[in-house]
């Protein structure tokens, strides 16, 4: 009999153990720094932003949204000094395309009282048709308390052992090591800011333009979506052109001139029809000392960049 206990124990204790591990990382992981973030998506970039925000207060009313450009590009400090309206979020990821940024949008105003839209975006955001995400997931996360049984239970429908395996030792690098692009360690509005000195230069990205492959002329109609969006909710959307580096403007051919030029001339032309604001960073040129890669800025570059969005924002004020 002593026996057949034994067996049963052995057998059904990894069973305990494991449904002990899910209900562990479920409470604990907006708490514990070596818990990797909850994976609500297929890109760990997001899943961390998600666990960010499950940390603030549902005040903000000035959001950012988008990819790595508005991740990286723009500086919390100055947008706070420009956009005396509220509280501020920048709930932007890699990867995010604009189809993205039109459905967390709408997935955010269920949750924030939304005045303000910032996107910070530069061409690689129309050519790629973005991440997965479960949104439905994430607003019952961002409004329940961690102790939802229903967000516990989409938890466990979609809880993943190799996911967490894999990433227990790459969240310890993303949260930590600065010096690389995929550094995730936000300032307190969400925002990462990358050291001027001794950064990791990848030699590809910092030669990569991204002007090659084509635009996925669905990403123009999600522009639209989310500029009708902002327009019909009395929300300001700013949207601001992020540069490239001087090295890399210099060096654009003609053929690469008129496709960048076509795509600003459409997105400036979406803007217009809803009266919202477009900034082109590119009429000046960014020197590479602000740059970590071809269109990803150090943390004087981004402070230079929002500068000149909200001084020509600000300068359009006086004139009218």
């Amino acid at each position: 009999m002593k026996k057949f206990t034994k067996k049963i124990i052995w057998f059904i204790a990894p069973f305990f153990i494991y449904f002990f591990a899910i209900i562990y990382i479920y409470i604990n992981n907006s708490k514990n720094d070596s818990i990797p973030a909850i994976n609500f998506s297929n890109s760990y970039s997001f899943n961390e932003k998600i666990r960010f925000m499950k940390t603030k207060d549902k005040t903000a009313s000035i959001l950012a949204i988008g990819s790595s450009m508005t991740l990286d590009n723009l500086d919390s400090k100055t947008i706070l000094a420009n956009l005396n309206i509220g509280n501020y979020i920048n709930a932007a990821s890699w990867g995010m395309s604009i189809y993205n940024d039109y459905i967390f949008l709408k997935s955010l105003s269920k949750i924030y009282n939304i005045k303000c839209v910032i996107i910070s975006s530069n061409i690689i955001d129309f050519k790629t048709p973005g991440i997965n995400v479960d949104f439905q997931f994430i607003e019952n996360y961002l409004e329940s308390d961690n102790y939802s049984i229903v967000t516990f239970e989409k938890f466990i429908n979609t809880f993943s052992p190799k996911y967490y395996m894999r990433n227990f030792s790459y969240v310890k690098k993303v949260r930590n090591d600065s010096t690389q692009i995929e550094y995730l360690n936000y300032d307190n509005f969400g925002a990462v800011s990358f050291p001027k000195d001794n950064f990791n230069i990848n030699k590809k990205r910092w030669v990569a333009d991204n002007l090659d492959s084509p635009c996925i002329e669905l990403q123009y109609n999600y522009l639209d979506s989310i500029s009708n969006y902002c327009k019909i909710n009395k929300i300001e959307l700013l949207f601001f052109q992020s540069p490239y580096r001087e090295g890399i403007w210099d060096n654009f051919n003609s053929s690469k001139l008129n496709k960048l030029n076509l795509h600003i001339k459409r997105i400036k032309s979406i803007l217009k029809s809803d009266n919202h604001f477009f900034v082109n960073s590119n009429e000046k040129l960014w020197p590479d000392s602000l740059f970590c890669d071809a269109t990803h800025m150090n943390c004087i570059g981004a402070q230079l960049y929002t500068k000149f969005c909200f001084d020509k924002k600000n300068s359009l004020i006086i004139k009218k």
